[in-house]
């Protein structure tokens, strides 16, 4: 079963909640759910095995794919998961979560010799030039040659 992930901030209190997201926990970081809630997110934690189904059930208006350790490709059953709700809301995914997403629309990951690991690393948006700084801690990728064709990567 999953829970709410209720944190106090005054936007919230402001604004009231914006959106419902529910996010899949492979191993999520509890800043990232204080970030959503920073925003007004109302948050449903459901475990990684939570069936598809009954999150389509609750109507989100977004399904986050969390961070997690380890290889992607050892949770199969996650990749059919995110198949079956890629299409019916807007996804987005964190790490593990967006080696998910890229191994649901076709794409094979692969472990990095080394990983990347580190903070302030610039990160270019292509459409609009904008450049934001993350922090990057993972040792898998997906491999964007091995995406179909119907799917823009855009990076």
């Amino acid at each position: 079963m999953g829970y709410r992930w209720c944190g106090f901030n005054f936007y919230r209190l402001l604004h009231g909640e914006t959106f419902h997201v529910v996010a899949y926990d492979f191993g999520i970081k509890h800043n990232i759910l204080r970030r959503l809630a920073s925003y007004g997110c109302k948050i449903t934690v459901v475990p990684s095995t939570w069936p598809a189904s009954e999150t389509l059930k609750m109507k989100p208006d977004g399904v986050l794919f969390s961070n997690g350790p380890g290889d992607p490709s050892v949770v199969p059953y996650a990749v059919e998961t995110v198949k079956a709700i890629i299409g019916n809301v807007p996804v987005f995914g964190i790490c593990m979560g967006h080696q998910l997403l890229g191994q649901a629309l076709g794409g094979k990951t692969y472990k990095m010799k080394f990983g990347h690991h580190g903070g302030n690393h610039h990160v270019r948006n292509l459409r609009n030039g904008s450049v934001k700084i993350s922090a990057q801690n993972h040792n898998y990728v997906v491999d964007p040659e091995s995406l179909p064709n119907r799917v823009e990567v855009d990076c």
